[in-house]
C-alpha cells in the first residue's frame, strides 16, 4: 500500500507548470486533497487531476470543527489550506504544501511537511537508480552517484536562494528549477 500525502492546491499547480504531473503520480505515493479544496480551487482549471491519480478525500465533521477552530489562529494561511491541514491530522500522514505560512501551521499543529524540491529531488533520484541497475560496471555506478548528489545539492541550493518576498521571481526561480531538473534527468538517462 502505497504512503498517503495529503496536498495543497499550489503543489500540484506547481507540478503542472513544470510538466511533471504524470512523474508526481508515478510517485510510490497516494495523493489526496480535500474535496472542497479541488472544488473551490482547482476544479475549474484542472479537472483532468483525480483521472491523474489525486484522491478526492471529505473532512469528518470533527475535522471540519477543527478546522473552523483554526482558521483565525492561522490569518496567513487561507481557509482552503487549514482544510488540507486538518485532512493530513485526520488522516495522520504527512503535507505537502510549498506555502510558507502553511508550512508553518502544520509544523505548529504537530503535522509532518514535504515542500516541492523533496518532491522534485524524488523525481530525479529514480532516474539515476535506474541507470545504476542497468550497468553492471562500479565505475559506472559511482559515476552515477556522483550526479545524483550533485543533482540534489543543486536543487538545495535553489531552495535557499528563491527569492521569499516576489512572486513573479519565485515562478522564475521554479521554472529554472524545472529547467535543470529535466537537464539533469537528461544527462542521467543518455549517461
Amino acid at each position: 500500500m502505497q504512503q498517503l500525502l495529503i496536498s495543497d492546491a499550489n503543489i500540484l499547480i506547481d507540478m503542472e507548470e513544470g510538466e511533471l504531473l504524470t512523474q508526481l503520480f508515478q510517485l510510490p505515493y497516494q495523493f489526496a486533497i480535500p474535496d472542497i479544496l479541488f472544488v473551490e480551487e482547482l476544479e475549474e482549471e484542472h479537472a483532468h487531476l483525480p483521472a491523474m491519480g489525486l484522491t478526492l478525500e471529505e473532512l469528518s465533521p470533527d475535522s471540519m470543527m477543527h478546522a473552523m477552530e483554526l482558521i483565525p489562529l492561522y490569518l496567513n494561511a487561507s481557509r482552503n489550506d487549514i482544510f488540507a491541514l486538518c485532512l493530513a491530522k485526520q488522516k495522520n500522514c504527512p503535507l505537502v504544501t510549498g506555502d510558507m505560512a502553511l508550512r508553518k501551521a502544520a509544523e505548529k499543529e504537530g503535522i509532518v511537511v514535504q515542500g516541492t524540491i523533496s518532491l522534485i529531488t524524488q523525481l530525479v533520484r529514480p532516474v539515476s537508480y535506474t541507470h545504476l541497475r542497468a550497468h553492471e560496471t562500479p565505475e559506472l555506478g559511482d559515476v552515477y552517484k556522483r550526479q545524483e548528489r550533485n543533482c540534489i545539492k543543486g536543487l538545495r541550493e535553489n531552495e535557499a536562494i528563491r527569492p521569499k518576498t516576489s512572486l513573479e521571481g519565485g515562478y522564475r526561480a521554479f521554472k529554472r528549477l524545472i529547467t535543470q531538473v529535466r537537464h539533469r534527468a537528461s544527462a542521467c538517462s543518455t549517461g
